[in-house]
């Protein structure tokens, strides 16, 4: 809903380019500077927008690469920075990668069963993915987690099989969360 945000959407979508998202550390912070950032964030294209009944805009995003802000130049009429490309380190396809891909299948086929924010067609989708890199991407931003803290620490994570554990840590807890939730 900020003045910022929508116009750097509008102006994404005239001009057909990439934006920088990147996880803010309090949102109650009107006006964001560097500081109030979180260090890392995701290359994205604007797929759709939907305006909200309160006026606000919603965008769905795509991501592409991961980044780490290194200077953000200026702030009008929204934030312009510079910043590093955080380039993959692509596991082997060993058995211990295979191993984690079939845990997080497994974990976040679960988790999708019992959200109601995320489609069903996400359960059947997990289940034909191949590419391990592209598995763990996609858990990581599908599966909604109850800490953001979580989540955000996956940024920073160049190698994607740490990077698979790192999730397969957080669907581990998001699981038992589930489970208890279920016993009450």
């Amino acid at each position: 809903g900020r003045e910022k945000s929508i116009r750097l959407i509008e102006d994404a979508e005239k001009y057909n380019t990439f934006i920088g998202a990147v996880p803010q550390n309090d949102l109650s912070v009107e006006d964001p500077r560097k500081e109030d950032l979180y260090p890392f964030g995701t290359v994205a294209k604007i797929v759709k927008t939907l305006e909200m009944p309160d006026g606000t805009i919603t965008a769905i995003l795509q991501g592409y690469s991961r980044f780490e802000i290194t200077d953000i130049f200026d702030y009008e009429p929204y934030m312009l920075g510079r910043v590093h490309y955080l380039e993959d380190l692509a596991p082997e396809n060993d058995n211990q990668t295979r191993m984690i891909a079939e845990s997080l299948k497994e974990k976040a086929t679960i988790i999708i069963r019992s959200s109601a924010f995320v489609p069903r067609e996400a359960a059947s989708a997990l289940k034909s993915i191949e590419s391990f890199e592209f598995l763990v991407n996609f858990i990581a931003t599908t599966i909604e987690v109850e800490n953001f803290q979580e989540r955000t620490a996956l940024l920073p994570i160049t190698n994607v099989q740490e990077r698979g554990m790192a999730i397969l840590r957080v669907l581990d807890a998001q699981t038992q969360l589930l489970q208890i939730k279920q016993e009450i």
